[in-house]
């Protein structure tokens, strides 16, 4: 029988902008239904704090679908899925919390993940930051079923994407995540139709990424005029970094300067290239002032 003729109940988990993504490729499907979606609770935002739910609450507010934000994916929640829902199949997509094996065992075709890496590389929480950190010439997305350890069950298929010169998170996690949709998209009616057999991943070539904060963006003072001015391997460090943590968690420098024009603490670098080897800004944002094109006057003021 055709998986077109059938209604797999499905429960969605995912929390963030680019999850969105791949859910409205999910109720596109004719064979799903979406009986739940789980998402983070809603969370402080912005100066005034405001409590936010997350893009993904927001979606499916608009399409009526169901929500759950547990602080905890608990025996309540457990339980609340095997005397309702009774979902058949779950989808995640950065999510951002561990599902406990007891969850996972209630879905008999399991929970599918979408990774933006090609696993067994770039494991955990940073795979895009990570893969430009590191100047890879590629990545991609895998399409695995999860099991009790982080980003480790078999894979059902991956799709490679080359990554550009001017990428950086922003832009490769939104094009990885629209690549993600379309492979799930095709790779579902053959993993319903068991015509795709789970593969390990080959667990000895595992690498490992871990969350950031804001500190990993700082780059010395002394390390940035040396990059701008001479060049050489910082520079081409130092401009993977950029693209790597922009918008989060951004780079920065600490100001050094004695000129009274500059009352700011902190000068944070959001656009930067390459011109032989040398590093050269173009957009950046002093502490409490909006995003501005460096020019030669900041480059007298701030480095002399």
């Amino acid at each position: 029988m055709k998986i077109e003729n059938l209604s797999y109940p499905t429960i969605f988990f995912g929390s963030e902008e680019n999850s969105v993504i791949i859910l409205k490729k999910l109720i596109s499907l004719p064979y799903l239904k979406i009986v739940a979606v789980v998402t983070q609770p809603p969370r402080p935002k912005g100066r005034k704090q405001i409590l936010t739910p997350t893009p993904v609450n927001q979606f499916a507010q608009k399409h009526h679908l169901t929500i759950l934000t547990p602080q905890k994916l608990d025996q309540k929640v457990i339980n609340y899925f095997n005397k309702g829902k009774k979902p058949k199949l779950g989808v995640l997509a950065a999510y951002g919390k561990i599902i406990p094996q007891k969850l996972i065992d209630i879905f008999s075709w399991g929970i599918i993940n979408i990774h933006p890496s090609l696993l067994p590389q770039f494991r955990g929480p940073t795979p895009v930051e990570m893969a430009l950190l590191s100047g890879q010439k590629e990545t991609g997305v895998s399409i695995f079923l999860i099991d009790f350890q982080i980003d480790h069950g078999p894979l059902l298929t991956q799709t490679k994407e080359k990554i550009r010169l001017h990428d950086n998170q922003e832009l490769l996690s939104k094009r990885l995540f629209k690549l993600g949709a379309e492979t799930l998209a095709n790779t579902l009616p053959q993993y319903l139709s068991k015509q795709i057999t789970p593969t390990p991943q080959n667990h000895q070539k595992a690498t490992f990424t871990k969350l950031l904060n804001r500190d990993d963006g700082y780059i010395k003072y002394k390390v940035l005029k040396k990059a701008i001015n001479q060049g050489g391997l910082k520079a081409i460090k130092i401009e993977r970094k950029i693209r790597a943590y922009y918008p989060w968690p951004g780079t920065f420098i600490k100001l050094k300067t004695k000129n009274e024009k500059l009352k700011a603490k902190r000068m944070k670098i959001l656009k930067a290239h390459l011109e032989n080897d040398r590093l050269v800004l173009e957009q950046i944002q002093l502490e409490g002032k909006k995003p501005v094109a460096w020019d030669k006057n900041f480059q007298k003021l701030i480095f002399g």
